[in-house]
């Protein structure tokens, strides 16, 4: 339905992981 939405879904689980990463180290 709409793209955008699921893009920004996307790009939030990548940070999120990404801030999880950091934090792990």
């Amino acid at each position: 339905m709409s793209k955008g939405l699921r893009l920004i879904c996307c790009t939030g689980l990548n940070l999120m992981k990404s801030l999880v990463d950091n934090m792990n180290i």
